[in-house]
């Protein structure tokens, strides 16, 4: 995939605490979360919550920087995550 210019951020979504020990909270409205390695292997993780607020569960995840990929509709926003 060849970047062309930075991704614009999605209107009301929030993700928090970062960094944190593998339990972050995603508030806003989207379509689909992936989580991979920098390099761009996918991590496993749950996801909890209602229609606007989430909790996402790295299970088993070593301490690092991920890549939280939010897709909303058509546009999709990239961010990073630490683990500690």
């Amino acid at each position: 995939e060849i970047v062309t210019g930075v991704e614009e951020e999605l209107d009301g979504i929030k993700v928090y605490p970062n960094p944190s020990a593998g339990e972050f909270y995603v508030k806003g409205e989207f379509d689909q979360l992936h989580v991979t390695t920098v390099t761009g292997l996918p991590i496993v993780f749950t996801l909890h919550g209602g229609e606007a607020d989430h909790k996402i569960n790295l299970q088993n995840a070593s301490s690092g920087l991920y890549i939280l990929r939010i897709q909303k509709g058509e546009r999709i926003h990239s961010t990073k995550i630490i683990v500690k």
